[in-house]
C-alpha cells in the first residue's frame, strides 16, 4: 500500500486526519506492504530541481520499504479539474513506489507460488539497501530502499543458516529456510523469532539451543515446522553424544507442527536419542508440542537407566487461536524411559469441541511403550488426560498429586506396576454426538494391566445416572490373575463408580481382582461386575476380605452410597460368585449395600467396627526393600506351613485315590467309603466332592447329602453345583437347599484356604511392591537385585510369563522360548484355560519373532499382513491381548474404543441373596399323605429313612424304633418335614424291627425292616 494512502479516503480532497486506510494496513491484515519514496539518489529528502521545492512523501513506523517515488516519467493520473494534452510528465508520490514493489513481489512469487506474503516481505526487507538520509528519520522508512535483485536473489537460493560457534541472538529475528546448530555450538535466544512455514531448526549431536525467555513462533498465518534434535540412539544420553533444548526463564514454542522433535529432520531412526530440559516455559498451538521417538538410554555397563529430560512447571496450552484443526498428544512418548513432568499443565481452553472426532481434541501425554512420571500437575479440557499403553514389561508410569478437569483421565493398556496415588479426578458428564452416538467418560481405565497401585484418588462427576451415555469413575477390564487391588478412593456422582469387566480373577480364591476401602457417594450403581469376552473365571476376586484372618483391617472395608438419590443398585454382580466380608453392621449401616444383585453373599464380622483410619490404613509404599523382602518371606513361611499342614489332611493327604474310592464304590461297600468322607471332613476336595455329586450308584441321595453337608465349600464350587446339576437322579429340592446353605458359613478347610489366600496376598503385595520400588527407582531400594534375579527366584507360574516377557522383550526369542519350555515342564497346565494362555504366548512370541527390529524398529511399519494376524490376538489371554493391542495402535492400525458397559434395565437388584425354596406348600394349598420309607432291608450296617409332608406349617416330631418285643430301642427327633436320614446300626441285634414315624398331629405310619449280623 502506498505510504501516502495513510487518510480516511481515497478521494481528491484534503489528507484528512491520519488514521490507517482501511483495509489495506498492517493493523487489519498483516500481509500489507506500506511503500514510501526514495529518489534517485537514495534519499527520501526530496530537492525538486525543477521547482526548486524540497519535501518528503509520507513517512511514519508502520512503513515496511521504499522504493522510487520521486521524478517518475510516465501516464499522467488525471486530476479533479481539467485535463489538457500531454498526459505524461514528471511525477512523484508513494503511488509510484508502491507498484514497484508489487512487481517485485510478483517476481519472487513466480520463483515458487508457495512463498507466503509474510516469507515475501522477508525477503524484500531483509535485502534493501540503506537510505542516505534515514538518521533524519529514524525508524519511520521501514528497512530501507528495495533491492530487487538481491530479493530475488535470496529467495531463489535460500541457504541454511549455520550456527557453528557459540551466539547469543538478543535481538528480534525473522527466518524463511533452515537454520542449524552444529560443532558443539550453543545457540542462546532471548528475543522472539519468527519462522515462516517452510522454516525449522536442526539441533545436530553435542549442540545446544538454549530458549532464555525467548519466543519461537510463526512469522504469517502458517504453522512453521518445529525444532529436530538429532541424536545417536547407539550412545548414553549425554550433552555430548546428542542435541539438546534448554528452555529457561519464560521459554515459548508456539503455532509450529513440532514444538521439539527428538529425531533428525527427515532422517533415520539411528539419529534418535535428543535431549530437552524444559522449566519455567510454555508450548503454545503446537500440532505436537513434543516428540520423544524410540531411543534406550544406558550407562556405562550397557544397562538401560532412564533418560536426562524433564519438564518442571511447564504449560502446554491450547487456545482459540491454534493454527491446526487436528492434534496430536501434547507430549507423545514412544518407547523412552524415565521422562519426568512436575508441576506442569496441559490445557486446552477451546470450546464447543467434538471429542469423538479424530484428533480434534487434545490429550496430554500418549505414549506407547514408555516409562514416565507426573507429580503435581494439571490436565483441563482434555479427551485423555494420560493415554499409555506397552508391550514392553515394566515400561511403566507414575500419576501422584495430580488434578484432572478431562473427559478422560487416565488410560493404561498392558502396563504392569502403574503407580496412582493421591490424585483428583473432576470427570465431565457424557454427551452425545452425531445424532445418537455416545461419548462415555471416566476418571481411570485400567485395560490388560496388573500389579497396580490405585490409592487415595478422588474421583468425581456430575452425573444424572444416566445409563446410556454415562461417567464412570474407574473401569478396570481383564486385569487378570495376579494380585490386585483398588484401594482407598472416593466415587462421586457417577452412572458407575468402580466397573469390572471380563477377567479379573483367577481360579484360586485370593487371585485377581480385591475392590477395597473405597467410598461411594450419591452414584446411580457403586460397583458392576460383568462379563467380557475372555474365558471362565469372569469376574473380580472370590474373596473380598477374609474370614479366615479377621482383623478390622482384613474385611473389605467399602462404604456404600446406600443413600444415594440416583441409587439404582449399590452391586451388581452378573459373573462368577463373590465373598464379601464386611464389618459389624450397627457400627456403620454402609459397609454392607442397600441394594444388590445376587452371586455375591455377605458375611458379617460381627465382632469388628468399623473404623476408617483403622479399618482402612493408608498405606504410604515408604518401606524398603529390606523391609518388604521381610514380609515377603514372612508371609511366604505362614503359607507354606499351612499349605503343608491342608496337604495331609484334604483327603487324607490322596486326593487321587479318594477320587477312584468314591468313583469305584457300589452298593456294597459304600457305606464304608461314605464313613471315611464323613471322617474326613469337613476336609475334602472339590475333585472328590464332583466325583461323589456325579455318583448316581452305591451312594444313596441321604449319603451324598450328608457328606456335602458337612463339607460347606460344596454349594460355592460351580463344578460341584454342575455335578449335581448333571444327575439323571436329581437330589430332592429340599436337600440342594439344604446343601446350599453352606453359601452362609465356612468349614476348617476353607477357613485353612483364606488363611493360606491372605498370606499370599501378603507375600505378593510385597513382592509387588519390590517390583514397583526397582522399577521406579525410590530410595531403599539400591541393593535390591534387578527384576530380573528377582523373578527367577519365584515359584510362581504367574511370575514366570512375566520373566519369559522380559527376555522377549530384549528379542531373546531363544531364552524366552527356554522359560516357557521350563512352565511346561515346572507347572501343572493341563486345564483348558491354562493350556490355552499358554498356547497364546507360544504363537504371539513366535508371530514377533518374524518382525527383526531392524526392518521394523519397535515393530513399528508392520505389513498388512502382520497387522491383520495381531487382530487375532485381541481375545486372547489377557496379558497378550494387551500386546496386541498396543503393537496395533503403535501402527496406527485400529480405531479402538474401549469397552464400557451398564446393567441392562432388567438387572436384578434385591437386598437379600435366594436360595432354592423349601418343598412346602403355598398357604392355603391342602396337604398330602405321609410318605415314608426305609432302605435297605435287610439292612446290617445302616439304614437310610426318608420321609415328606408337603405342608406349609412348622413339622416337629420324631421316629420310634421297637423290637419284635415291642420294646422301645432308639428314638430319632425329627425337625424338617421333608428329610432322609442315615442311622448307622452300631450294637443293633439282628432281628426284625419296626419303625414309626409321627409328626404332628394326626400324621403316623409304621415301617418293618430286619437286621441281619
Amino acid at each position: 500500500m502506498p505510504a501516502g494512502n495513510r487518510g480516511t479516503n481515497n478521494s481528491c480532497g484534503p489528507l484528512g486526519n491520519q488514521h490507517p486506510f482501511y483495509p489495506f494496513h498492517p493493523s487489519y491484515d498483516e500481509r500489507i506492504i506500506i511503500v514510501t519514496s526514495t529518489d534517485k539518489n537514495d534519499y527520501h529528502f526530496y530537492n525538486d530541481p525543477i521547482t526548486g521545492n524540497s519535501y518528503s512523501h509520507s513517512h511514519f513506523p508502520e512503513v515496511d520499504i521504499c522504493a522510487p517515488g520521486y521524478g517518475i516519467m510516465g501516464a499522467s493520473v488525471t486530476r479533479c479539474g481539467n485535463n489538457n494534452w500531454p498526459y505524461f510528465g514528471s511525477y512523484g508520490g508513494t503511488s509510484f513506489s508502491s507498484p514497484i514493489v508489487a512487481g517485485a513481489c510478483a517476481l519472487i512469487k513466480s520463483l515458487n507460488p508457495d512463498f507466503t506474503p509474510a516469507e515475501i516481505k522477508f525477503f524484500i526487507k531483509s535485502t534493501a539497501d540503506p537510505i542516505v538520509d534515514e538518521q533524519n528519520f529514524s525508524g519511520l522508512l521501514g528497512a530501507g530502499r528495495i533491492n530487487a535483485f538481491k530479493a530475488i536473489e535470496k529467495a531463489n537460493n535460500l541457504d541454511p543458516i549455520i550456527v557453528s560457534s557459540d551466539e547469543i541472538w538478543d535481538n528480534d529475528r525473522i527466518i524463511v529456510g533452515e537454520l542449524r546448530v552444529i560443532n558443539g555450538a550453543e545457540l542462546v535466544i532471548s528475543t522472539t523469532v519468527q519462522f515462516s512455514k517452510r522454516s525449522y531448526i536442526i539441533i545436530d549431536k553435542g549442540s545446544k539451543l538454549i530458549i532464555l525467555g525467548g519466543k519461537l513462533t510463526n512469522l504469517d498465518n502458517s504453522p512453521w515446522r518445529g525444532i529436530y534434535v538429532v541424536g545417536d540412539r547407539t550412545k548414553p544420553q549425554t550433552f555430548e553424544n546428542q542435541g539438546a533444548v534448554i528452555m529457561e526463564n519464560g521459554a515459548v514454542i508456539e503455532n509450529s507442527e513440532y514444538g521439539v522433535r527428538l529425531r533428525g529432520f527427515g532422517e533415520a531412526w539411528h539419529t534418535n536419542g535428543g535431549i530437552i530440559q524444559a522449566t519455567n516455559s510454555t508450548f503454545r498451538n503446537n500440532w505436537r508440542n513434543v516428540e520423544f521417538m524410540n531411543y534406550k538410554n544406558t550407562n556405562g555397563q550397557g544397562q538401560e537407566i532412564p533418560t536426562i529430560s524433564y519438564f518442571t512447571n511447564c504449560n502446554f496450552i491450547t487456545d482459540e487461536q491454534t493454527l491446526h484443526n487436528v492434534h496430536w498428544g501434547n507430549v507423545t512418548i514412544w518407547d523412552v524411559n524415565g521422562v519426568n513432568f512436575t508441576g506442569c499443565n496441559f490445557i486446552d481452553e477451546r470450546q464447543n469441541l467434538d471429542f469423538q472426532a479424530y484428533r480434534q481434541a487434545r490429550d496430554g501425554i500418549y505414549t506407547i511403550s514408555a516409562g514416565f512420571s507426573v507429580n503435581n500437575s494439571n490436565f483441563e479440557g482434555l479427551k485423555y488426560g494420560i493415554h499409555s499403553t506397552t508391550e514392553v514389561p515394566n515400561r511403566t508410569f507414575s500419576v501422584n498429586n495430580s488434578t484432572f478437569s478431562t473427559y478422560r483421565g487416565i488410560y493404561f493398556n498392558a502396563i504392569d506396576n502403574a503407580f496412582i496415588v493421591g490424585n483428583t479426578f473432576n470427570i465431565a458428564p457424557g454427551y452425545t454426538y452425531a445424532g445418537q452416538r455416545c461419548a462415555d467418560t471416566y476418571g481411570i481405565y485400567i485395560d490388560n494391566s496388573s500389579m497396580f497401585t490405585v490409592e487415595n484418588n478422588v474421583l468425581s462427576s456430575s452425573s444424572t445416572g444416566n445409563t446410556t451415555c454415562g461417567s464412570l469413575g474407574l473401569i478396570a477390564r481383564n486385569t487378570g490373575i495376579f494380585q490386585n487391588e483398588i484401594y482407598r478412593n472416593t466415587f462421586s456422582n457417577f452412572t458407575i463408580g468402580i466397573e469390572a469387566i471380563g477377567k479379573n480373577r483367577g481360579e484360586n480364591l485370593g487371585s485377581g481382582l480385591q475392590i477395597k476401602c473405597n467410598i461411594f457417594y450419591d452414584n446411580a450403581y457403586d460397583i458392576f461386575v460383568v462379563p467380557g469376552t475372555q474365558s471362565k473365571p469372569e469376574g473380580i476376586r472370590q474373596l473380598q476380605g477374609y474370614a479366615g484372618s479377621p482383623s478390622t483391617s482384613t474385611l473389605a472395608g467399602n462404604l456404600f452410597g446406600n443413600n444415594s438419590p440416583i441409587l439404582i443398585s449399590n452391586f451388581v454382580n452378573q459373573c462368577a460368585n463373590i465373598s464379601y466380608f464386611h464389618h459389624n453392621v450397627q457400627s456403620e449401616p454402609r459397609v454392607k449395600p442397600a441394594i444388590y444383585s445376587s452371586k455375591i453373599f455377605f458375611y458379617e464380622s460381627p465382632d469388628l467396627f468399623y473404623n476408617y483410619e483403622a479399618s482402612c490404613p493408608a498405606k504410604t509404599r515408604s518401606e524398603s526393600y529390606p523391609e518388604l523382602l521381610a514380609e515377603k518371606q514372612n508371609a511366604h513361611s505362614l503359607f507354606e506351613t499351612t499349605s503343608q499342614q491342608l496337604q495331609d489332611m484334604v483327603d487324607q493327604g490322596n486326593t487321587e485315590m479318594t477320587t477312584q474310592q468314591v468313583e469305584m464304590a457300589n452298593t456294597g461297600d459304600a457305606w464304608y467309603t461314605y464313613q471315611s468322607l464323613m471322617q474326613t471332613s469337613p476336609y475334602l476336595s472339590d475333585q472328590v466332592l464332583t466325583a461323589l455329586g456325579a455318583k448316581e450308584e452305591g451312594f444313596n441321595k441321604a449319603m451324598i447329602r450328608d457328606v456335602m453337608l458337612i463339607n460347606p465349600q460344596t454349594a460355592k464350587s460351580e463344578a460341584v453345583q454342575e455335578a449335581l446339576d448333571a444327575r439323571a437322579d436329581q437330589l430332592p429340592a429340599y436337600m440342594r437347599w439344604q446343601i446350599d446353605n453352606g453359601l452362609f458359613h465356612f468349614g476348617q478347610k476353607e477357613i485353612a484356604e483364606q488363611f493360606m489366600a491372605y498370606q499370599k496376598t501378603r507375600h505378593d503385595q510385597a513382592l509387588n511392591q519390590i517390583i514397583q520400588g526397582i522399577v521406579h527407582e525410590r530410595a531403599g531400594f539400591g541393593n535390591a537385585p534387578a527384576v530380573e534375579a528377582l523373578l527367577a527366584q519365584t515359584n510362581d507360574i504367574r511370575y514366570q510369563y512375566l520373566l519369559a516377557e522380559l527376555q522377549f522383550s530384549k528379542s531373546d526369542f531363544t531364552t524366552g522360548n527356554q522359560l516357557l519350555s521350563q512352565i511346561e515342564q515346572s507347572f501343572d497346565i493341563t486345564h483348558e484355560e491354562a493350556w490355552q494362555a499358554h498356547q497364546d504366548y507360544l504363537d504371539f512370541y513366535a508371530l514377533l519373532a518374524q518382525w527383526p527390529h531392524a526392518d521394523y524398529p519397535g515393530y513399528s511399519g508392520l505389513p498388512e499382513e502382520a497387522l491383520q494376524q495381531l487382530e487375532g490376538y485381541l481375545e486372547a489371554t489377557p496379558r497378550v491381548a494387551g500386546k496386541a493391542l498396543s503393537l496395533l495402535m503403535l501402527n496406527h492400525a485400529i480405531e479402538y474404543e474401549e469397552p464400557i458397559l451398564y446393567p441392562s434395565e432388567e438387572v436384578e437388584a434385591m437386598s437379600a441373596p435366594i436360595l432354592p425354596p423349601a418343598p412346602f406348600l403355598a398357604p392355603g394349598e391342602s396337604e398330602s399323605e405321609l410318605k415314608f420309607a426305609l432302605f435297605p432291608s435287610p439292612a446290617r450296617e445302616y439304614i437310610t429313612l426318608s420321609w415328606c409332608l408337603e405342608t406349609d406349617r412348622e413339622i416337629k416330631g420324631n421316629i420310634e424304633f421297637r423290637d419284635a418285643r415291642g420294646l422301645l430301642v432308639f428314638t430319632m427327633p425329627v425337625h424338617q418335614a421333608c428329610d432322609q436320614q442315615i442311622l448307622p446300626l452300631s450294637g443293633w441285634k439282628s432281628g426284625a424291627y419296626t419303625a414309626t414315624i409321627s409328626l404332628g398331629a394326626g400324621f403316623r405310619k409304621s415301617i418293618s425292616f430286619v437286621v441281619s449280623r
